[in-house]
This record gives C-alpha cells, sequence and structure tokens, in this order.
C-alpha cells in the first residue's frame, strides 16, 4: 500500500477508506479503484493513479445533457438560486446602497415579461425575492436561451464560446458561476433576476480575467468534487470572496464507510474528491468562514460572520 498525501490539507499517511473491486455485472458504471480519507481533515479522495486524462475527462463533460431547455436541470439548479437569494434577502452588500429586496433588479429585457405575469397572478409589479424566485420557475418553462452577455450559442446543441462581458442592467449584486460547464444555466437564472454574472470554466469558459476581481457571491455547483487540486481551489474561492460574501457549494457528502460503499455517487469516474462536513468545518476554521447546510448537498460558507 502506498501512502497517500491529502490533495486538501497535505496530511499524510492517509487510511484506505474503499476499495471498488471490478464488477462482474455487465455495463455496469462502477470503475474499480481505490478511496482513501484524510485522518486530519476527513476528504475522501481517490488517487492520481486512477484519474482520467484531461482529454478523457472534458469528453465526460461533453456528454451532460445540461441544457437551458431542460426543465428538470433547471429546477434542481433552483434550489441552489434559492439559498443565493435567501442570503442576498439578509445581507447588506459591500460597496453598494443595496440592502434587502433592492439588491435585484430585472435586466431591461425581462421587465416586461415580469409585468405580464404579475398581472396574470395578480401581484403587485415589485420585485421580492419570493415573487423572484416564482418569476423564475415560470421562465423555465419557456426554455428562453441564456442572456447574451454570458456568451452561449442560441443553441442547446452547440458548445458556446467564451464571453464574460456582464450585462449592463444590473452593477449591484456581482456573481460568479465557477466551473459552470457547456451550459452555465445557474449563471443564466441569476442572470434573468439581475444579478451581474460572470462565468468561468477551465474548459469551456478559460477566460481567466473574471479571476481578477472579487465577488459578493461565488457559485460551483457539483463541480468541487472534480477538482484535484483542492488546496489551491480553497485559497483561490477565498481570495475571490467579497467580506461579506458567500460561496455556495453543491456536492453530496460522505457519511461513512458502509454507506459509501454502495453509493451511486462514487462511480462515477470523474469524481475524484469526497467532502464531508468535518472536512467542511476544517474550511471554514482555515478561512475564518461560517459554514451551514441547508440540503444534504449544499454547504454554505459565508465570509465575516
Amino acid at each position: 500500500m502506498h501512502s497517500q498525501q491529502c490533495p486538501l490539507c497535505s496530511n499524510t499517511p492517509c487510511k484506505l477508506f474503499h476499495v471498488e473491486l471490478p464488477s462482474k455485472k455487465p455495463n455496469t458504471k462502477k470503475v474499480p479503484r481505490e478511496y482513501y480519507q484524510c485522518t486530519a481533515c476527513h476528504l475522501v479522495f481517490v488517487p492520481e493513479s486512477y484519474h482520467l486524462s484531461a482529454t478523457a475527462e472534458k469528453a465526460e463533460y461533453e456528454e451532460h445533457d445540461n441544457v437551458f431547455s431542460d426543465k428538470g436541470y433547471q429546477a434542481f439548479l433552483t434550489r441552489a438560486t434559492d439559498q443565493v437569494l435567501c442570503y442576498l434577502e439578509g445581507s447588506t452588500l459591500v460597496n453598494t446602497n443595496a440592502t434587502d429586496f433592492d439588491a435585484l433588479s430585472l435586466p431591461a429585457n425581462m421587465t416586461e415579461l415580469f409585468n405580464q405575469y404579475c398581472t396574470v397572478i395578480g401581484q403587485p409589479k415589485v420585485l421580492t425575492f419570493e415573487l423572484g424566485l416564482q418569476f423564475l420557475e415560470y421562465v423555465a418553462t419557456l426554455s428562453l436561451p441564456a442572456p447574451v452577455h454570458l456568451g452561449v450559442t442560441q443553441s442547446d446543441t452547440q458548445i458556446p464560446h467564451p464571453s464574460n462581458t456582464k450585462s449592463d442592467a444590473l452593477a449591484a449584486v456581482d456573481v460568479l458561476d465557477f466551473g459552470c460547464g457547456p451550459m452555465p444555466v445557474l449563471g443564466a437564472q441569476l442572470s434573468y433576476l439581475g444579478c451581474s454574472v460572470s462565468v468561468y470554466d477551465k474548459y469551456f469558459y478559460p477566460d481567466e480575467t473574471v479571476l481578477k476581481q472579487q465577488y459578493d457571491v461565488i457559485t460551483c455547483t457539483e463541480v468541487i468534487e472534480h477538482i484535484w487540486q483542492a488546496a489551491a481551489v480553497w485559497k483561490q474561492f477565498h481570495s475571490l470572496l467579497k467580506p461579506h460574501g458567500m460561496l455556495l457549494i453543491m456536492t453530496k457528502r460522505v457519511i461513512d464507510e458502509t454507506r459509501f460503499a454502495q453509493w451511486h455517487y462514487k462511480n462515477d469516474p470523474t469524481h475524484i474528491c469526497f467532502y464531508h462536513e468535518k472536512t467542511a468545518l476544517y474550511l471554514a476554521q482555515q478561512y475564518g468562514w461560517t459554514v451551514t447546510y441547508p440540503t444534504n448537498d449544499i454547504m454554505l460558507f459565508t465570509a465575516g460572520h
């Protein structure tokens, strides 16, 4: 057994946590590989010798059908959008005069649609956070294309070309959708509601100029489990987050060895780092954050609290 070093806290050695043996079942998604757990920060990880090449990893992501017209995926990400809106509702944004409901305003091209929606449901034409979320659910049913400033082509079948020009409609809430994949659906949802959204993905939106400013909110949905350079990316999050900002991480969490053995989430060959609640606590202590767990797959880190 080779000694393994934790990619998050550099602790060594780490203990063998689980061994996935070759399956006798045909067409299985299980990948034979070893999993180790750090005894210090409790991260579970797959040794580098089992990792896919960058080309094979990107090919896996291109197979994902996470497009704007997929109402199920829209609904899945709305849970993250809800957490962002709840955070903004109770926060005073740094370096702005916007607080509470004034923090969001619709882009000009969505105002008419919002007014029509309010007329139909008999609500005042005032964008509150609750009404904003309801409106977002309505927008998802329309299968609208992504906002143009996110640089996404009008066809869901094409890989978009990188572009990160911000919308002129709103400058109050700066959001970074980190690791957005080929289709930045969450970024689009928040942009529809008026946030100023930038997107970054090392394969599909590799423009690193967006990593040279700070953000009120950073979202990282179903991404962190793919990242081997764990220590570096968390240090990067810390530098990108404004004082009193919020980092939303969506990833399923490790519970124990018995459940891990039966866990479908470990079977994706691109999933190589798995976070425990104790891992989140380690990170919160490391960077002076507060962490909460609103759902079984969302961790919220808030700075300056």
